[in-house]
């Protein structure tokens, strides 16, 4: 058998003190305290290249070290690692504005939600109020987001109006039927906003400025005029004539508001 000389049995005595006394406390005591053992395991391996009087010199000093890490550990208190904290609950989607996400459907519980919309009098049917949809049996209200817009659907006939419209004149011959028993929602103002939510009818905006709906699906809005098929101006040429939109002039922002 071959004896150790005193380098080596000094280097088997430092890696077992550090081994044996330190790293077991410290790994169950700090997690955190991992780094400094990976070091400690670096420089005893250092050691190992020192001399027999230096290495001895060197194990005393890290069991001293190990003993006083050992005192200080017991002596702080136990805190949580903060890598292992809770992370914070992730957002919920159901909870943001319902006018944020499209196509989202309106329930009850989402009283008085609203969105300003620009409703254009010269659009016919354009696309449906984005991220909106209503639900059957709830009730929409509308309101003009400033007083001071207007829109004009008959220039030279009739004054510039708000989003309930305006009353148009009767037709001066008998013979020719007055325009507004052909509008989209017939006898009603004429650049009256108007409604339309999924398959239903369209709805002109009442008095209240509210309509309700008889069936589930989008919004859809736009001003009462002759549509296509039934505009003769300038003269009646072969539809579909865009031209009782097209002359129209003015947008008006609508606060759109629904209400179970």
């Amino acid at each position: 058998m071959t004896s150790l000389g005193q380098g080596d049995f000094w280097n088997k005595v430092l890696i077992v003190a550090i081994l044996t006394v330190g790293v077991p406390y410290l790994v169950n005591q700090m997690p955190s305290m991992k780094g400094l053992i990976t070091k400690g395991a670096r420089a005893a391996s250092a050691v190992t290249r020192l001399s027999a009087k230096t290495n001895k010199i060197v194990a005393y000093v890290m069991l001293i070290t190990a003993t006083v890490a050992i005192a200080i550990v017991v002596t702080l208190p136990n805190t949580p690692n903060t890598s292992e904290r809770a992370a914070a609950p992730p957002i919920d989607p159901a909870a943001s504005s319902p006018m944020m996400t499209p196509n989202r459907s309106l329930t009850p519980s989402d009283t008085n939600s609203s969105v300003v919309y620009p409703v254009d009098s010269k659009t016919y049917l354009p696309p449906p109020v984005p991220g909106l949809t209503i639900q059957k049996g709830q009730t929409v209200h509308f309101a003009q987001e400033s007083k001071g817009e207007t829109w004009n659907c008959a220039a030279g006939e009739t004054v510039a109006s708000g989003i309930e419209g305006t009353k148009q004149k009767a037709s001066d011959d008998p013979s020719k039927p007055d325009d507004w028993l052909s509008f989209v929602v017939p006898n009603e103002n004429i650049c009256r906003l108007i409604g339309k939510i999924g398959n239903g009818a369209w709805k002109a905006i009442g008095a209240d400025f509210a309509i309700t709906a008889d069936t589930s699906g989008t919004l859809v809005l736009m001003v009462n005029e002759l549509p296509p098929d039934k505009c003769k101006y300038p003269t009646p040429p072969p539809p579909p004539n865009l031209t009782c939109y097209k002359d129209n002039a003015g947008k008006i922002a609508v606060v759109i508001t629904v209400s179970p």
